[in-house]
């Protein structure tokens, strides 16, 4: 699904990206989008206006109750989709633990990325500001704390659908790995990268420049080549299926 901002509507596709059709969402400036690994139950973020949910993949859209504008970004996790966070670059993260129904702010940082492991046990947030902060919880996000090793202008983060390897992006060091939940980093990747996602097992990587390049490692970070042939495209996000 893609969501457009102009305002516009979401569309989605159900042959793997070959067509597109509008899924008469409301007609509003969509930020953001999120969904679980079947994509049946989807959550979308407006710049002005609450969070819509649908749970038939699509072709409903329910508004929430959700209080607080100006979102930049928006994640679930992917298995149920019941633990939902939304975040902005000012008041941090809303967390919802009941597929969005009641939010209790869990941050009061100014995020700019938010993942999840596969059952939402084991999150991960970066901050905003220009050296950023990371943050895990292990307890579905209930407390967070901080990870106070490496300062970096931290910019995108992935997991593994264990929430063990962690993957992530710097605009000055490049790519870090941790293979022990967040506990500690080490690089893998000594270049300029913005977007990246990784498989749910954490072997294949995929990792996004804005000066045209997409890089790929099959062998969990260790080895990368360049995908996509240089096409003289500004690559800002990427994702993955499982």
């Amino acid at each position: 699904m893609c969501g457009e901002y102009g305002p516009g509507r979401i569309f989605k596709s159900s042959d793997y990206g070959n067509n597109w059709i509008d899924s008469s969402s409301p007609f509003l400036n969509w930020l953001d989008i999120t969904t679980t690994s079947s994509g049946q139950r989807v959550y979308a973020a407006p710049y002005d206006d609450t969070i819509y949910t649908s749970n038939d993949f699509g072709s409903t859209w329910t508004p929430l109750a959700f209080n607080y504008r100006g979102l930049n970004g928006i994640f679930t996790n992917p298995s149920t989709g019941q633990y939902v966070y939304a975040y902005n670059e000012d008041a941090g993260a809303y967390r919802s633990a009941d597929f969005g129904t009641t939010w209790t702010t869990v941050l009061n940082e100014g995020l700019n990325s938010v993942t999840t492991s596969d059952s939402g046990q084991y999150v991960y947030a970066l901050t905003y500001y220009y050296y950023a902060r990371i943050f895990k919880s292990s307890d579905y996000g209930l407390t967070f704390t901080l990870y106070s090793g490496i300062e970096a202008i931290w910019f995108d983060i992935t997991t593994s659908s264990s929430g063990q390897v962690v993957y992530v992006t710097s605009i000055d060091n490049g790519i870090y790995k941790s293979s022990d939940y967040g506990e500690t980093f080490s690089s893998v990747f000594p270049y300029f990268i913005q977007g990246i996602k990784s498989s749910s097992s954490g072997q294949y990587i995929y990792a996004s420049q804005r000066n045209f390049k997409v890089f790929f490692s099959s062998d969990y970070g260790i080895t990368w080549t360049i995908s996509n042939n240089n096409q003289g495209r500004g690559w800002e996000s990427i994702t993955v299926s499982g």
